[in-house]
């Protein structure tokens, strides 16, 4: 995967780097030619992509570190850069997701840098977090088979009872005759 190259070109993007995409790998082009973004949207699903992918990786703390603060600068080196800033201003996707990933860097900063006394204990709770989830996901399998059961078992019993109706209609017609 191009990941890593990625987050070398955005981690050393310059405010007038003009960027393009080869094969989903990042590229710099600073060539004096008339440069426009003729792949907006693949550069830009690229750049979200890389940043989600990045925040999302399962590594040790001081590596998550590393990986958080790069994601804070590429973040300033966006919004800094002339081309991606004016893409920023004519691209919904790309803003949206630009803010979530905000959003999303500022929730791990505070589980993994500023809540300082539960950073030995992070990979326990998250764990148990899985764990209450799953117990959750059970439990509602359980309600809704109980349910299914439920629900069998009441039409069982209403159609028999149908028949024994039946069954005593029928008995009253023979009761009736012979009178």
């Amino acid at each position: 995967m191009n990941i890593e190259s990625n987050l070398n070109v955005l981690t050393n993007l310059k405010k007038d780097d003009k960027l393009f995409i080869d094969n989903n790998k990042l590229l710099i082009n600073n060539e004096d030619n008339d440069f426009k973004l003729v792949n907006s949207y693949e550069l830009c699903n690229n750049i979200v992509t890389t940043l989600l992918f990045t925040l999302h990786i399962r590594s040790k703390l001081n590596v998550k570190d590393e990986y958080l603060d790069m994601v804070d600068i590429i973040l300033n080196n966006i919004y800094e850069n002339e081309e991606l800033s004016t893409e920023l201003d004519n691209n919904d996707f790309f803003s949206k997701h630009l803010i979530n990933i905000e959003y999303i860097l500022e929730e791990q900063n505070i589980k993994y840098r500023f809540n300082k006394c539960n950073r030995f204990f992070i990979r326990m709770n998250e764990l148990f977090d899985q764990f209450l989830d799953l117990t959750i996901h059970v439990s509602r399998e359980i309600v809704k088979n109980n349910k299914f059961i439920t629900i069998i078992s009441d039409y069982n019993s209403e159609e028999s009872d149908d028949e024994e109706n039946d069954e005593d209609d029928e008995d009253n017609k023979e009761d009736l005759k012979e009178e």
